[in-house]
């Protein structure tokens, strides 16, 4: 599940899909021998959705969306990054 197999000359090796890990760490394998490919937890890095925003990991992605305080520039949320150029930016406060 989640891999993308190859034939080869009497056999066959897989690789992880976007998003995935295999269990054994390397980037070819063989289903049969028990590696799985694993969900990536993107929201470990640090800073992924940027100043003010909230990282929620998805099965085989993430998205983000903004803390209170923030909202969301160039798009809607939630968003990702990288493929919507969306960014979370301060609130302007304005005074009475």
């Amino acid at each position: 599940m989640h891999t993308k197999c190859h034939n080869t000359y009497g056999s066959y090796d897989c690789t992880c899909l976007s998003g995935y890990n295999p269990s054994n760490n390397m980037a070819i394998f063989i289903p049969n021998d028990g590696t799985q490919c694993q969900d990536i937890d993107e929201c470990k890095i640090t800073g992924l959705c940027g100043d003010g925003g909230r990282c929620r990991n998805l099965e085989g992605s993430f998205e983000c969306s903004c803390q209170v305080g923030y909202q969301v520039d160039n798009g809607t949320e939630p968003f990702h990054p990288h493929r919507d150029k969306a960014s979370c930016k301060g609130k302007m406060r304005t005074t009475s």
